[in-house]
């Protein structure tokens, strides 16, 4: 096992207290914990983890650095912080990814998109004539079959995973999206299931 994917030793995980606990108090300690275990950024991730246990903004972690934190709550974002030092991507942790302004729901096994896949939509933007027929392979999330049919509304889109999981969670948030309508999603490998469909397509595209 690779030194950076060793669980941390007792001694260095969070330790819970046993009163009652402030949003600061918790963000410090996270970010440190974070920092120690060598994640890039970790007083940011510290303020995400935070934030969706909360239900709440960055913001509001420092507008109210006060506020008292339930037991139950400052538990599990020490679990999540745990998680986090063994390497476990955030998305998966949080449950959640933001790509092109779009909150998407991802699970481990859903690939994860990365931040330069926008630049297929904004590179799909500049096409002339918009796409009437797009092909998204290996969907994943669901990411940009979603995208692009958000920028593209005339258009109907197919997208397709060999991973049902993967399927799953993107008809999830196409529906979360309003665009269930609008793409459809086939099982199988690249493509495999659309040999008829092939050549119909104005735009084909694939997270990278």
């Amino acid at each position: 096992m690779e030194a950076s994917e060793r669980a941390p030793s007792f001694r260095k995980m969070p330790i819970a207290k046993t009163k009652e606990e402030t949003t600061s108090e918790l963000l410090r300690e996270g970010t440190d914990f974070l920092e120690r275990q060598r994640i890039a950024s970790p007083r940011r991730e510290a303020e995400l983890l935070l934030c969706a246990l909360l239900a709440c903004r960055r913001i509001d972690l420092y507008i109210e650095p006060n506020r008292t934190v339930p037991s139950d709550q400052a538990r599990l974002f020490r679990e999540q912080l745990a998680r986090r030092a063994r390497r476990e991507p955030i998305q998966y942790i949080l449950g959640q990814v933001d790509f092109c302004g779009l909150s998407l729901s991802v699970r481990p096994g859903v690939f994860i998109p990365r931040p330069e896949t926008e630049l297929i939509v904004e590179r799909a933007r500049t096409i002339a004539s918009p796409p009437q027929r797009i092909l998204d392979l290996c969907t994943g999330s669901g990411a940009l079959a979603i995208a692009l049919a958000q920028q593209f509304p005339q258009s109907n889109v197919v997208a397709t995973d060999i991973d049902q999981t993967s399927l799953d969670v993107a008809r999830e948030n196409a529906a979360r999206h309003h665009a269930d309508a609008q793409i459809r999603f086939v099982q199988g490998d690249l493509f495999a299931p659309l040999r008829a469909e092939a050549n119909r397509f104005d735009l084909i595209v694939c997270n990278p």
